[in-house]
Parts: C-alpha cells; sequence; structure tokens
C-alpha cells in the first residue's frame, strides 16, 4: 500500500482517534501554539482531516489523500489535491482564490 492509500484507507479512523483522545489532541495543539500566528492567512501543507488547521483558523491546505481532504472539506478547508513535494505555488493559486472570493 503506497503513502496516500493509507491514509484514504484510514482517514475516518485516523480522525476519530482524536475525538476519543481529547486530552492528547488538545496536547498536540497546545504544542503548535507557539509556532502559529494569530493572525493572517496560511496554508498546512499535508492538511489531513484538517483537525490540526481548525483551531487555528487556516483554511487552506494541500492534501494527496482524497478521503482526508473531504474531511477537511467538511470543516470549511479550500484543499488542492495535490502532493507538497511536488507542487508548484500555481496549484495552490485556485484554492487561494476561491477562500478569498467567498
Amino acid at each position: 500500500m503506497d503513502g496516500v492509500a493509507v491514509f484514504d484507507k484510514h482517514a475516518d479512523e485516523y480522525d476519530r482517534w482524536f475525538d476519543e483522545n481529547q486530552q492528547i489532541y488538545q496536547a498536540e495543539v497546545n504544542a503548535l501554539r507557539r509556532f502559529i500566528p494569530e493572525t493572517g492567512l496560511g496554508a498546512e501543507v499535508g492538511v489531513g482531516t484538517g483537525r490540526f488547521s481548525t483551531p487555528f483558523g487556516i483554511r487552506i491546505g494541500v492534501e494527496p489523500s482524497r478521503n482526508m481532504a473531504q474531511i477537511a472539506k467538511s470543516r470549511n478547508i479550500a484543499v488542492c489535491l495535490a502532493v507538497g513535494e511536488h507542487l508548484s505555488f500555481n496549484a495552490i493559486l485556485p484554492c487561494w482564490s476561491r477562500l478569498c472570493a467567498s
């Protein structure tokens, strides 16, 4: 199973794990909070299900897993389906435009 397929297969299970382990999830969010500005626009490369984007108001993401991207979209994150390592800036512009237009 390639790297993306495993995330497609287990997207719901991955996301549910954080619901079942709120204390660990909150500890991770708190650890990240030190590194993420409180204001401004940002994009998360490898947005996954968007679980770690929403607490910080990040509304743009790049994700190669279709199933994880679907969950992120349900959290109102504009997702560009792409592999971060192969991403050009032009690939993210359509997502950025959609977000700015809404």
